[in-house]
């Protein structure tokens, strides 16, 4: 054997030596089944996986982090609890603790008409070591959406109790007019019924304590209740969503001696509202409201309506709770059978707490 022949296959055996050495220290590797279903044109670059250690308790912990790519338009993907916010070119860098040799990331995704599609896919870590504190590693999150706007898919129920400070100004045929404030108390209910696209809401209202009037020994409370269901477009993508809402009002009124008032009025209503989330999981919204009204002693017409604004900021919490800031303004005009014309007026600064 030649000279030339020996140092080839020296050569060779150096190379293959490097490359598994190269393999078998890989500290980290991430891995899609793919005789399973996949989620469409979602792309995971084994090339991108990184480790790195973060001192949590004083204890050093694995933490993962990995570049995913995905274009799909009207479509929203979670991971886990939370939604994935991507850049122009559909990516986002996402990092995750490690909880053992092997963690899954539970992936779903939903298009605009419901659809959905999941996909668990595995980090594996062979050289996990549980901390010495013995302190649970929190569960693998993704950057934080707003849990108020954007609710994750294991969580369908949402409730915010709020306390709102009302302006009233009220207006009746042959009567003097009133003005007055008072506490508000407000109870809203959410239900996720599909992740990003269908959900259905309800609040109630009520004015708790009357604290002024401009009519000595008269007060007036409102009470409200609404019931919608509503969608989300699919033309307008994260950060903005834009739902279409539809349902049904009620409203009435309780006033000292019966002296004015209207009560048991109802109609259906339209309800557009537009929201925007943050980077930091904040959000903000607005809202426009259209109600045809009737009551016994009048007829469902486009001249008895309530019309609604409002506008909210949401500051969420490190608990997965928000903090929120309303401002309402309503205004109800009602023409009776008996010829009364009736407008009602409010002016709402409220703060509520998302649980």
């Amino acid at each position: 054997m030649n000279r030339f022949a020996v140092v080839a296959i020296i050569g060779s055996l150096l190379t293959f030596s490097a490359a598994w050495a190269s393999e078998s220290e890989a500290p980290i590797t991430l891995i899609r089944i793919e005789n399973k279903k996949q989620i469409r044109n979602l792309s995971i670059k084994q090339e991108t996986v990184a480790l790195n250690f973060e001192t949590f308790d004083g204890a050093s912990r694995p933490i993962a982090t990995f570049v995913a790519q995905y274009i799909r338009k009207s479509w929203h993907l979670l991971l886990g609890r939370d939604e994935l916010f991507f850049d122009k070119t559909g990516k986002i860098i996402i990092k995750v603790a490690l909880t053992g040799a092997i963690t899954e990331l539970k992936f779903s995704s939903v298009g605009p008409f419901g659809e959905v599609e999941k996909e668990i896919i595995v980090i594996s870590y062979p050289k996990w070591v549980a901390p010495v504190s013995q302190i649970a590693l929190p569960e693998p999150v993704a950057p934080k959406a707003t849990s108020s706007e954007t609710p994750s898919p294991e969580r369908k129920y949402f409730f915010t109790p709020a306390l709102g400070y009302t302006f009233i100004s009220y207006t009746q045929s042959r009567e003097q007019p009133f003005s007055g404030t008072g506490l508000t108390a407000k109870l809203s209910f959410r239900y996720i019924v599909l992740p990003s696209r269908w959900d259905l809401g309800a609040n109630a209202f009520f004015t708790a304590l009357p604290l002024s009037s401009n009519r000595a020994g008269v007060t007036a409370r409102y009470l409200g209740l609404n019931l919608r269901a509503g969608y989300a477009l699919p033309w307008l993508t994260q950060p903005w969503k834009l739902g279409i809402m539809v349902g049904g009002y009620y409203a009435t009124m309780f006033v000292t001696d019966k002296e004015f008032g209207y009560n048991d009025v109802s109609g259906p209503q339209f309800f557009p509202t537009l929201s925007r989330t943050f980077a930091n999981g904040h959000s903000a919204h607005g809202y426009f409201k259209y109600s045809p009204i009737a009551s016994s002693l009048s007829f469902l017409t486009l001249n008895n309506r309530e019309l609604a604004v409002g506008f909210g900021w949401n500051h969420r919490l490190n608990n997965n709770h928000s903090l929120s800031v309303t401002v309402d303004f309503a205004n109800l005009t009602l023409n009776t059978a008996s010829g009364n014309v009736i407008s009602s007026t409010t002016t709402t600064i409220g703060m509520g707490y998302g649980l």
